[in-house]
C-alpha cells in the first residue's frame, strides 16, 4: 500500500533517548544480515546469515515452520559454515517471515526479516556503478543487491514499446536501511522517469530497446545494509482503493485505482510523471474473522494497533503488492464527489471522505440530547496516509433572525496512547475526543488537514461517532536498559538468549479502550520447564507491567529454544474475553552522532523467541540481603514489645482511671436519683396539697364553721324543748370539736404546705438540681473521657500486638527465606510518599566480574528516579536502594520491578573444559595429519620404488621385444630360406616327375635330378629342423619371456596406478586435514587467547525482581461497627485504625451522609497524635430519613508534607419512628 508515511518514515521509530549497545549483553548469537533475504516459492536456495558469536550454528527458525533449512555441506561431507539450503514450499503464502539462528553455543539470535516471492529473484551482490558495467535482468524478475555507498547503482534490461513498467522497491518489507531513490533512463542516457523515496515508479517505453534502472539510498548510503529488492514487471500496481475499509460479513464493492489493472478502464485521473491511472471494480466478500489476511509481522506498531485485510490484485504476470484495508466494524456513508454540502449525520455512525482539493474542510452535523454521549475519532495516519487531521465541534445555535452563532465544546489534534514509551511510539496525529452534549441541540463537526498545500485525490480519512464499547489490547517488548551516558551507540537488537540465573524483563503495555479499567490476567505459553514469569496480571487500572521471566529453577542439560506467546483475559461486558498479545521486535538501529537520535526499526509479531543454556551461569547474582532485613525486623520486634510493655502499664492505669470514674459516675447517679425521687415525692406531695387536700381542708373548714353557726342558730330559738335543746347543744358540741379538728388539720396542711415550699426553695431548688446536674454530667464526662481513655490505650495495645504479631510472621518468613529464598517475590510496601530501603547483595559468580557495579531500579517511568547504588564485591557485598516515593513519583498501586546491575568484567568465552577439549581436537587432528602425512609420504616411496620397478621392467621389456623382433627377423629369414628350399625342392620333384613321365628318360639326367631332389631335400629338412629349434630354443623361450615381462609390466602398471591413486587420495586427505588444521589451529588460537586474555564486556544483568506495594494512606481503617441509628437518639460510631511504624500525626474524621439522608447530625472526636481510635456520634431526629444509607467516612491527614485523604463507605440504618398511638 502506498503511503507518504513511508515516504519519510518507512517504518522508522524516532527514539529521543539513546539505547544499549552491544557490549551490554553476554556473548549471545547476532544475526546482523542474511543473503540473499527472499525468494522464490516451490525453489531451493543457498542462503548465508552473517553476525556476531555464531558458532557451531545448526538450524534456521522460520516463523512459519513449513519453510524448511539444513546445514550445506561440501564435496568432502563437511558443513560449510554459516550457509544453509532453504527449501520454499510452493503453497505457501507470498509475503514477510522472520527468521532467526540457533543450535550453537551462543543460544538463539535476533530475528531478520525473509520474503517470499512469486516472481523469479535474481541475485547481484553488489551492483554496477556506472551503465556501461551493468548487469541485465529481466522483465518480471526481482532483483536483490545493495549499492556502493557514495555511488549510483545501475541494471539494464530489454523492453519493448506500449508496456506499462512497474519498477518497485520492497525495501520496507525487509530489515534494509535502503531509502529508495529511483530512476529509468534510456540507452542514449536520457532520463525518462523517477521517484524519490515513494518506493515505486511507473513508464511506458516508447520505443523497442535497451533501458537502464538507476538506483541509490536517498543519503547515497551503501553496502549490506542498505539492501534492495527491487521488482521491474507488467504486474499490477495498486495506487489506491475506494473506500480504503472493508467489514466482515456480506458483499462489498470497491474501486481499485492503479495501473496494469486486469480489465482496467481509464480512471480519467493523471498523477504527475505518472501514466494514466486505470481503474475496476471488484467484489470483496469477508465471512468471517477467520478470512482476515492481516499478517502481524507486516505492520508497524502504529499500524498494529487496528485491524487490516491485505487485498491484492492478480495477474498472469504475478500478484500485485498488497493495499492494507482498514477493518470497520459497522457500515458507512461515503462522501459525495465534489460535494460541499454540510453532511447530516445521525450517530452512532461512520463516514468516509478525502481531504481534497487543497485546504478542503469537511463539515458535519447532528442532533443531539442532553448527556448524550459519544466517542468521535479520525483515522487517517493510522490508514497509511500522511495527513495531520484537526477535529472541531461546535455548538450551533439559530436565533429569530435566522443567523447561527457557533460556540466551541471540544477540539483534538493527536491522540496520545497510553502504552505509548520511548521505545515503543504509539501515539499518532489522528484527532479524537469524547464528546459530551451540554444541552439539547444541533452540533457541527468541522474536520480538516492541517498539511493541506499538496494535492492527492486519494488522501482518505475515516470519521467516526460512536458509542463507548470498552475493550483492551496488548503490547509488549523486551525491557532493555538505559543508557550509560548520553555518547552512547544505539540501540541492541538484543538475542533472546538467556543463561542460568539470568532473568528477562518484559514490558507488557495495555491499551484500555472506551473506559476498560478491569485486571487482566496474563498467561505465557510455550516456556520450557523450570522457566517462570512473574506478575500474572496486570492491575485494575493499570497501563503497563514489567513481566520478568526467570531461569532459575531451569534443570535441562541442554540448550532449549522455541517460542512463546501472551494472552491476557479479562471480564468485558459481562463476559471473559482473551486477547492476543502483539510482541514489538527490533530490526536494526542507527544512532546519528549529529542529531543525538537513534533511528530504529521495530516489527510486530505474534510470538517471541527465547533460547535457554544451561551449563554457564550468569557471572552475577543480585539477591534479597535477607539477614539485613531479618536485624532490621528484629529492631521493629523489639520496638514493639517494649511499646507492648509501655502500653500494658498505660492501658492498666486507663482501665483503674476507668473504673475509678464509674464507681464516682454511679455514686453520682444514685445521688441523683435519690434527690430527684425526694424531689418529685415533694413535689407530688406540695401539689397534692395544694390541688387537693387544702382545698379539700379549707372546704370541710367551711362546712364545719356552717354546722357550727347552724347548730348556735338553732340553740339560739326560744323555747325549745328540752329533749331538742339537749339534742342541740349535743350537736353543737359535735360541731365546735368538727371544727376544732378542721382547724388544726388546716393549720397542719398548711405548715406541711409551707415546710414544702421551704424544702423546695432551698434543699430541692433549681439551683440545688443545677448544681447536682453539673456534678453529675462533670462524673459522666470524667467517666467517657476515662472510658474513651482507656478504649485508646486498649487499641492502641491491640494495634502494637498486631504490629508485633506481625513482625515476629515476618521474622519467621525472613528466617525461612533466609535459609531457602523461595520462588515468591519479595513484596515491599510503602505510603504515597513514603520511603524504605531495599537491602540487596551481590556475589560475584565470576571473580573477574567482581569490580564496582551500579545497581537500579526498573520497570515504571517513576523507577528512574530511584538512586543508583554502587556495589563493589571486593569491599563489601551489599548495599541499599533508597526507594523514597517524595522523588519517584509512584502512584497508589502495586508496581513489579526488577533490578538491574550494570558492571564490566572479563567474560571467558570458553572455559577451561573447553579450551582442553579444543586443544585435544587440535591435536588430534595435528596427528591424525602427521599420520596421513607419514602414510602419504611412505606410499609415495612405495609409488615411487613400483615406477622405478616398472621402468626396469618396462626397459627390459624393452630390450626383450627387440630380442623377440629380431628373433622374429631371423626366424623370417629362416622361413624365408625354408620356403626358397621348399620352392627349389618342389621345382626339383616336379623337373625329377617331368622327367620321369618322359618318354625318352636320361637316366643320368635323371639321377642328377634325383640327387637334386634329395640335396633339395636334405636342406629342406634341415631348415625345417634349424627352425623348429630355433623356435624352441630361441623364439618361443623368447616370447614366453616377453609375455611374462609384459604381464609383470602390466601388474607392475596397476600397482603404481593404485599406489597413485592412493597417493593423490592421502595428499588430498593432507590438504583436507591441513585446512582443518588450519581451522583448528585458528579456534584454537581464538579459545586460548581468549582464555588467557578473557574479552573486556560491560554487563547488564537484570535480577531480583520484585513487588512495590503503594498503599494510598499509612494506615487502614478496622473493621466498622453495623450502626443502626434510632429516632431522637444518638450512637458513637468508633473509628480504629492500623497505623503504619512511620506515622503519628493526628487524623481528622468527617463523615460524609448522602444527600437524600435528613435530621441526622454528627460530632466527631478526631484521632490524636499516636492514638489509634477516634468517634462519631450521631444523634437523629425523630423525623430523620429512615431506611439503609451508604455514608463515606473520610479521613484527612498530612504525610511526609502531604495532604492526603484516605475514603472508606459504610451502611448506616436509621430504624423507623415508633408508631403513635391512635
Amino acid at each position: 500500500m502506498f503511503s507518504l508515511k513511508r515516504l519519510f518514515l518507512p517504518f522508522l521509530l524516532l527514539l529521543l533517548s539513546p539505547g544499549l549497545g552491544l557490549a551490554d549483553q553476554l556473548p549471545s548469537a547476532l544475526l546482523d544480515s542474511i543473503y540473499p533475504p527472499s525468494a522464490t516459492r516451490g525453489g531451493k536456495i543457498d542462503l548465508t546469515v552473517k553476525g556476531k558469536f555464531l558458532e557451531g550454528a545448526d538450524l534456521l527458525q522460520f516463523s512459519n515452520p513449513s519453510l524448511k533449512a539444513f546445514p550445506k555441506k561440501d564435496d568432502a561431507g563437511e558443513v560449510v559454515t554459516n550457509v544453509f539450503e532453504v527449501e520454499i514450499p510452493g503453497d505457501l503464502a507470498i509475503g514477510r517471515y522472520s527468521v532467526s539462528v540457533g543450535g550453537g553455543k551462543f543460544g538463539l539470535s535476533n530475528e531478520k526479516s525473509f520474503i517470499v516471492n512469486d516472481l523469479p529473484e535474481i541475485s547481484l551482490g553488489e551492483v554496477a556503478d556506472s551503465m556501461d558495467s551493468a548487469k541485465e535482468i529481466k522483465l518480471g524478475h526481482t532483483v536483490v543487491g545493495y549499492p556502493k555507498a557514495s555511488r549510483y547503482g545501475w541494471v539494464r534490461l530489454s523492453l519493448k514499446p506500449g508496456q506499462t513498467v512497474v519498477v518497485e522497491s520492497e525495501d520496507h518489507h525487509t530489515d534494509s536501511r535502503f531509502s529508495p531513490c529511483l530512476a529509468v533512463f534510456d540507452g542514449e542516457g536520457r532520463k525518462l522517469a523517477s521517484s524519490t523515496r515513494t518506493g515505486f515508479l511507473v513508464f511506458t517505453p516508447k520505443a523497442d530497446g535497451e533501458y537502464f534502472i538507476r538506483l541509490h539510498d536517498f543519503l547515497f548510503k551503501g553496502g549490506e545494509d542498505y539492501l534492495f529488492r527491487v521488482t521491474v514487471s507488467v504486474r499490477p500496481r495498486i495506487r489506491f482503493v475506494n473506500p480504503p475499509l472493508v467489514r466482515i460479513g456480506g458483499v462489498q464493492k470497491v474501486v481499485v485505482f492503479g495501473w496494469n489493472l486486469p480489465g482496467g478502464l481509464p480512471a480519467g485521473i493523471d498523477l504527475p510523471g505518472q501514466p494514466p491511472l486505470e481503474r475496476i471494480e471488484a467484489s470483496l466478500s469477508l465471512a468471517s474473522e477467520k478470512e482476515i489476511v492481516d499478517p502481524i509481522q507486516s505492520r508497524d506498531p502504529l499500524e498494529s494497533t487496528q485491524r487490516h485485510h491485505d487485498f491484492r490484485v492478480s495477474s498472469p504476470a504475478g500478484a500485485s503488492l498488497p493495499f492494507s484495508l482498514a477493518v470497520s466494524p459497522q457500515e458507512w456513508t461515503m462522501e459525495k464527489p465534489d460535494s460541499e454540502e454540510t453532511v447530516q449525520l445521525t450517530p452512532p455512525c461512520e463516514f468516509v471522505g478525502s481531504f481534497f482539493p487543497a485546504r478542503d474542510r469537511d463539515r458535519f452535523r447532528f442532533e443531539a440530547k442532553k448527556g448524550d454521549s459519544f466517542l468521535m475519532e479520525i483515522h487517517c495516519e493510522r490508514l497509511g496516509f500522511s495527513s495531520h487531521a484537526y477535529l472541531l465541534v461546535e455548538q450551533v445555535t439559530t436565533k429569530d433572525d435566522g443567523t447561527e452563532t457557533r460556540r466551541t465544546i471540544a477540539q483534538s489534534s493527536k491522540t496520545d496512547h497510553p502504552s505509548t514509551s520511548s521505545f515503543l511510539y504509539l501515539s499518532s496525529r489522528d484527532p479524537s475526543l469524547r464528546f459530551t452534549a451540554p444541552a439539547d441541540g444541533t452540533f457541527e463537526v468541522l474536520a480538516y488537514d492541517m498539511f493541506s498545500l499538496g494535492v492527492d485525490p486519494f488522501k482518505s480519512y475515516r470519521f467516526s461517532v460512536r458509542k463507548e464499547s470498552p475493550d483492551f489490547a496488548l503490547l509488549a517488548h523486551p525491557l532493555l536498559p538505559p543508557p550509560v551516558s548520553n555518547n552512547q551507540s544505539p540501540l541492541f537488537a538484543r538475542s533472546p538468549t538467556l543463561r542460568a540465573g539470568e532473568s528477562m524483563p518484559i514490558r507488557v503495555a495495555v491499551d484500555r479502550r472506551d473506559g476498560f479499567e478491569g485486571e487482566i490476567k496474563l498467561a505465557l505459553k510455550g516456556l520450557p520447564e523450570g522457566v517462570a514469569y512473574s506478575p500474572s496480571s496486570i492491575a485494575e487500572g493499570l497501563d503497563s507491567v514489567v513481566v520478568v521471566l526467570t531461569t532459575d529453577e531451569f534443570k535441562g542439560d541442554r540448550p532449549w529454544s522455541g517460542k512463546y506467546s501472551i494472552t491476557g483475559t479479562s471480564e468485558v461486558g459481562g463476559r471473559e474475553v482473551t486477547r492476543a498479545c502483539r510482541i514489538a521486535k527490533l530490526c536494526w538501529s542507527h544512532y546519528d552522532n549529529q542529531s543525538k537520535i537513534t533511528q530504529s526499526k521495530l516489527r510486530m509479531s505474534a510470538e517471541g523467541n527465547l533460547a535457554i543454556l544451561p551449563g554457564r551461569e550468569a557471572p552475577l547474582d543480585l539477591m534479597v540481603n535477607w539477614k539485613k532485613m531479618s536485624e532490621q525486623n528484629a529492631e521493629l520486634v523489639e520496638k514493639a514489645e517494649k511499646a507492648i510493655k509501655s502500653l500494658n502499664e498505660s492501658e492498666a492505669k486507663a482501665l483503674k482511671a476507668k473504673e475509678a470514674s464509674e464507681q464516682s459516675h454511679a455514686k453520682s447517679s444514685k445521688s441523683m436519683k435519690d434527690f430527684l425521687a425526694q424531689k418529685e415525692e415533694k413535689e407530688k406531695r406540695a401539689k397534692l396539697l395544694t390541688g387537693t387536700e387544702i382545698p379539700k381542708s379549707k372546704e370541710a373548714l367551711k362546712l364545719a364553721e356552717a354546722e357550727l353557726k347552724k347548730a348556735q342558730t338553732k340553740k339560739a330559738e326560744k323555747d325549745l324543748p328540752p329533749e331538742t335543746l339537749a339534742a342541740t347543744e349535743q350537736s353543737l358540741g359535735k360541731a365546735n370539736d368538727r371544727l376544732a379538728k378542721t382547724k388544726a388539720e388546716a393549720s397542719r396542711l398548711a405548715a406541711e404546705e409551707a415546710q414544702l415550699a421551704k424544702e423546695l426553695k432551698s434543699t430541692f431548688s433549681a439551683a440545688e438540681l443545677k448544681k447536682r446536674q453539673q456534678e453529675l454530667a462533670k462524673s459522666e464526662a470524667d467517666l467517657a473521657k476515662n472510658s474513651f481513655s482507656w478504649k485508646k490505650e486498649r487499641a492502641k495495645l491491640a494495634h502494637r500486638t498486631k504490629v508485633l504479631q506481625r513482625a515476629k510472621a515476618k521474622a519467621s518468613e525472613l528466617a525461612a527465606r533466609m535459609k531457602d529464598p523461595g520462588k515468591e517475590l519479595l513484596v515491599l510496601e510503602t505510603t504515597l510518599g513514603g520511603a524504605l530501603t531495599l537491602p540487596v547483595s551481590m556475589e560475584a559468580r565470576d571473580k573477574s566480574f567482581a569490580t564496582p557495579t551500579k545497581v537500579r531500579v526498573m520497570g515504571s517511568t517513576a523507577a528512574d528516579k530511584i538512586k543508583e547504588i554502587t556495589i563493589d564485591p571486593k569491599k563489601k557485598k551489599e548495599g541499599d536502594l533508597a526507594i523514597n516515593l517524595a522523588q519517584a513519583k509512584f502512584s497508589a498501586g502495586e508496581f513489579h520491578l526488577v533490578c538491574l546491575a550494570r558492571g564490566k568484567g572479563k567474560y571467558k568465552l570458553y572455559d577451561e573444559l573447553e579450551k582442553n577439549a579444543t586443544e585435544k581436537k587440535a591435536k588430534e587432528v595435528s596427528d591424525l595429519l602427521a599420520a596421513v602425512k607419514k602414510e602419504a609420504d611412505e606410499a609415495k616411496k612405495k609409488a615411487d620404488a613400483g615406477k622405478k620397478d616398472l621402468a626396469a621392467k618396462e626397459a627390459e621389456l624393452k630390450k626383450s621385444v627387440a630380442a623377440l623382433a629380431t628373433l622374429e627377423k631371423e626366424k623370417l629369414k629362416l622361413a624365408t630360406d625354408l620356403k626358397k628350399g621348399e620352392e627349389v625342392l618342389s621345382k626339383a620333384r616336379e623337373a625329377l616327375k617331368k622327367e620321369e613321365s618322359g618318354e625318352s628318360a636320361d637316366e643320368v639326367k635323371m639321377q642328377s635330378l634325383r640327387k637334386a631332389v634329395g640335396e633339395a631335400e636334405m636342406k629342406a629338412m634341415a631348415l625345417r629342423e634349424k627352425g623348429g629349434l630355433f623356435s624352441k630354443d630361441k623364439l618361443e623361450p623368447a616370447k614366453a619371456a616377453g609375455d611374462r615381462l609384459a604381464k609383470s609390466v602390466e601388474d607392475l602398471g596397476r600397482q603404481v596406478a593404485r599406489a597413485e591413486a592412493g597417493q593423490a587420495e592421502l595428499a588430498g586427505r593432507v590438504k583436507s586435514l591441513e585446512e582443518k588444521k588450519k581451522k583448528t589451529d585458528a579456534r584454537l588460537k581464538v579459545v586460548k587467547d581468549d582464555f588467557a586474555k578473557p574479552k573486556d564486556t560491560n554487563l547488564a544483568h537484570f535480577d531480583l525482581p520484585f513487588v512495590l506495594r503503594v498503599k494510598k494512606a499509612p494506615f487502614i481503617f478496622e473493621e466498622l461497627p453495623v450502626l443502626e441509628l434510632k429516632p431522637g437518639e444518638a450512637s458513637l460510631l468508633p473509628v480504629q485504625v492500623d497505623r503504619d511504624d512511620d506515622f503519628e500525626d493526628p487524623i481528622t474524621l468527617k463523615l460524609i451522609l448522602p444527600k437524600e439522608l435528613k435530621g441526622v447530625t454528627l460530632q466527631s472526636q478526631n484521632i490524636e497524635k499516636s492514638e489509634c481510635l477516634g468517634e462519631i456520634k450521631l444523634t437523629s431526629k425523630a423525623e430523620a430519613t429512615e431506611g439503609k444509607h451508604t455514608c463515606t467516612l473520610e479521613a484527612s491527614f498530612r504525610y511526609k508534607n502531604q495532604n492526603l485523604k484516605l475514603s472508606r463507605s459504610f451502611d448506616l440504618t436509621v430504624l423507623p419512628s415508633p408508631k403513635k398511638p391512635s
